[in-house]
């Protein structure tokens, strides 16, 4: 039975369009909080390696609290006024964050970074409401039938909607980069945060699957462990994340400081190049999805991700252009398709029943394999700057060997693994035979 069958025509039209629409504010959010401006804004503060992969993972660990958000969510049922409450705080705590740097004294940036840090742990406490409530919220209102390609749709415009902001953003910052700079271009991206949340004001909710009275927090955190089939997908994704995640924090850092490349060109390449391929193409990924079932599409996705981490190694400073291309043309087109069909299927694997607390078991796992993933590379790469560089072995033209090499190598490996010898165990009730030479 439809949850939305109480729903006329029209309000599950203009839901579904709110739903969609949102998406054009958060992406200028996100862009700029999960993109190289977040790098060389905590670069700019004198981040270290080992810190700056500690920032940057701290909203991945945040995600433990989950559990609690899940238990809170399926005992109220109210998740839209949680999404609303904690979707505000989740925006706009980033202009506080930034504007620290400016009022505190530079030869206070300790304290500054101090700060920022129990800031950030705020933000990934309430990320956790947010992602939960939402991700059970769409689960319910999304008809499963068109999951695909209704999210390949959004996630074709946020594509849009990124290379805008992204070359926007990243064309200013070239020009001022300053800590002030920083703080306007991330005051402006929390305000569109806003907005992308107050859109779903008017986002109909449907009424959650009750749970039994006598359930306990201890029976509901357990049971998605009993479910096999379910608990392979959590272990495939985690293990997935860590080897993709042991390297894109890096990414930016790699291109900023080693390959010598500005900020509007690398919005360039991110938002603009990888924009292109998910614009155009991505929702071909989800109506394959949605025919072929989510395993095959989703396998076909991590293998063609597997080697962007080596066709990094090959940009040296002075030739990147056409390898970088190459590499987030494919990036932007397979990478979203792996977030779209991965989130799909934790949501459409899990029953009706309890859904939000399985769903909250595979977000603390897997965003924690992440977090875990963004530590130990932040710790290989501050403990092993020093040996390595001694070595002084040029590769590839005016590219000489260094820590970022392994790191990325070491990720290809690690994705390649979880794909062979984990994903097969998945099960997939709408899995058909796909090749890519042989399409009907």
């Amino acid at each position: 039975m439809s949850k939305t069958e109480n729903f006329t025509q029209q309000e599950l039209k203009r839901s579904l369009f709110l739903i969609t629409a949102a998406v054009i504010f958060g992406k200028i959010f996100y862009v700029t909080i999960n993109g190289a401006p977040f790098t060389g804004f905590l670069r700019e503060l004198g981040a270290n390696d080992l810190l700056y992969s500690i920032i940057a993972a701290t909203p991945y660990l945040g995600g433990v609290l989950q559990i609690f958000a899940s238990y809170a969510l399926e005992k109220t049922g109210k998740r839209k006024m949680m999404f609303l409450i904690s979707g505000y705080i989740h925006r706009l705590i980033w202009i506080p964050i930034v504007l620290i740097p400016v009022i505190i004294p530079k030869e206070n940036k300790n304290v500054a970074l101090m700060i920022i840090t129990i800031l950030i742990i705020i933000y990934s406490i309430v990320n956790s409401v947010v992602n939960i409530s939402y991700n059970s919220w769409m689960g319910d209102i999304v008809p499963a039938s068109q999951k695909g390609s209704f999210f390949g749709k959004r996630t074709a415009i946020s594509a849009i909607t990124g290379i805008i902001a992204g070359v926007a953003f990243g064309k200013y910052l070239d020009n001022i980069t300053s800590l002030v700079s920083f703080a306007i271009v991330f005051t402006i991206a929390s305000i569109f945060g806003a907005l992308d949340a107050s859109c779903f004001i008017g986002v109909k909710e449907p009424p959650m699957t009750p749970i039994e009275k006598n359930s306990s927090f201890i029976s509901m955190l357990i049971e998605p462990f009993k479910n096999s089939n379910y608990l392979k997908l959590i272990i495939f994704i985690s293990c997935w994340n860590f080897g993709f995640n042991f390297s894109i924090p890096f990414l930016n850092i790699y291109m900023i400081e080693q390959l010598k490349i500005d900020y509007f060109t690398i919005s360039i390449f991110q938002q603009l190049l990888a924009g292109i391929t998910t614009v155009f193409f991505i929702n071909k990924i989800g109506l394959l999805s949605d025919k072929y079932g989510t395993k095959p599409i989703l396998r076909l996705c991590c293998y063609s991700v597997c080697i962007l981490p080596l066709m990094w190694c090959i940009a040296t400073p002075s030739s990147y252009i056409a390898v970088m291309s190459v590499s987030f043309l494919l990036f932007g087109l397979f990478s979203q398709g792996i977030v779209i069909l991965s989130n799909n299927f934790s949501i459409w694997l899990a029953p009706e029943k309890n859904r939000s607390m399985y769903l909250a078991n595979y977000s603390i796992i897997t965003t924690l394999s992440s977090g875990i993933a963004y530590i130990c590379a932040g710790a290989f790469m501050e403990a092993s700057k020093t040996i390595i560089y001694k070595l002084n072995n040029a590769i590839f033209g005016s590219q000489v060997f260094n820590n970022f090499h392994i790191l990325f190598a070491v990720s290809s490996l690690l994705m390649i693994c979880s794909i062979i010898f984990v994903l097969p165990s998945v099960y997939d009730k709408d899995e058909k035979k796909f090749s890519i030479f042989n399409r009907q």
